[in-house]
């Protein structure tokens, strides 16, 4: 068996990584690499291959205008020499585009079984990451998503998902650095008889190779806060005034305290009680004063004696 890469180069078994020849080629869960086309005008989605040697095409490579194709690993078939794929696509004639994704036969297999009974295509969202082209088919209760005008993915009750939903349980290639990270929708009309195919002809893919590179993002240097910002020296000011000035003996000792609680109530949504709370978790409220005025603010904000 070989294994190609993305730039067409067909290496043998012998010659991979123990980490990776060391694995069972039939294992379902293996992620693979395959050539899709999309349509840019109906978005239909189709996977081409070989008939003569049954299998997808797999290397992605450029002519010579610089426009990216893919072909079969073992003959000059392409998408820019074969038909139907290279007078557009199969449905509306439109141009397509190539790219290459990354999926196991698990996957696949589960998309297949979630499918709509008695459909054949469905207006669809498919999730990929940005980095290493890892692909995944949103489903939920055993059924696909659902793309509709207004939302990417819908259930089949008709209840809205987000597309942060599926981050954490997103498989991706070893060595990606966007794990956990957010995820690109792309809107696909999906053919069940193009799932079926692939099904058939993933287990010919090469398996996908580690991707190396540098994080996608600067690290930063995390600090703990140590002062406090305007809202603070606001709240403080504010509240050792009704500290200073407040008088257990006297009838109106309560005044100073509705005028606060009112102010909360009227102030805008800057989450002022919350920003402050924590400020004090932070150890920024560090002279007794400002603790004191915490303490009292938090009592006051959230009594209803004064209401």
């Amino acid at each position: 068996m070989t294994v190609s890469s993305r730039t067409g180069n067909s290496v043998g078994l012998a010659s991979l990584p123990a980490s990776i020849a060391s694995l069972d080629a039939t294992d379902a869960s293996l992620l693979r690499s395959f050539a899709v086309l999309l349509c840019s005008k109906c978005r239909y989605l189709e996977f081409p291959g070989c008939d003569v040697h049954g299998s997808l095409y797999t290397q992605q490579l450029t002519d010579t205008d610089g426009k990216l194709y893919a072909k079969c690993p073992m003959c000059s078939a392409g998408t820019n020499t074969a038909r139907p794929f290279r007078d557009g696509c199969r449905r509306c004639k439109a141009p397509t585009t190539v790219a290459m994704w990354i999926c196991s036969l698990q996957e696949i297999q589960q998309t297949v079984k979630a499918f709509p009974v008695m459909t054949e295509a469905i207006e669809h969202t498919v999730l990929i990451c940005e980095h290493c082209f890892s692909a995944i088919f949103p489903r939920s209760r055993e059924r696909l998503t659902l793309r509709t005008a207004l939302e990417p993915l819908t259930t089949a009750s008709g209840k809205y998902l987000k597309v942060s939903n599926f981050q954490l349980s997103m498989p991706h290639v070893d060595g990606c650095l966007r794990r956990g990270m957010p995820l690109q929708p792309i809107a696909v009309q999906l053919p069940k008889s193009e799932v079926k195919f692939l099904v058939e002809r993933i287990e010919k893919c090469p398996l996908a190779m580690k991707v190396t590179g540098k994080p996608q993002y600067r690290s930063r240097n995390v600090e703990i806060v140590t002062k406090q910002n305007h809202l603070h020296q606001v709240a403080i000011r504010l509240l050792s005034t009704v500290i200073g000035a407040f008088d257990p003996d006297s009838t109106a000792a309560v005044e100073p305290l509705r005028q606060v609680r009112l102010y909360d109530k009227k102030r805008p949504k800057c989450h002022f009680r919350r920003t402050f709370w924590y400020s004090s978790r932070l150890g920024c409220c560090n002279t007794g004063e400002a603790r004191a005025s915490c303490f009292i603010f938090r009592m006051v904000a959230s009594s209803s004696a004064f209401t």
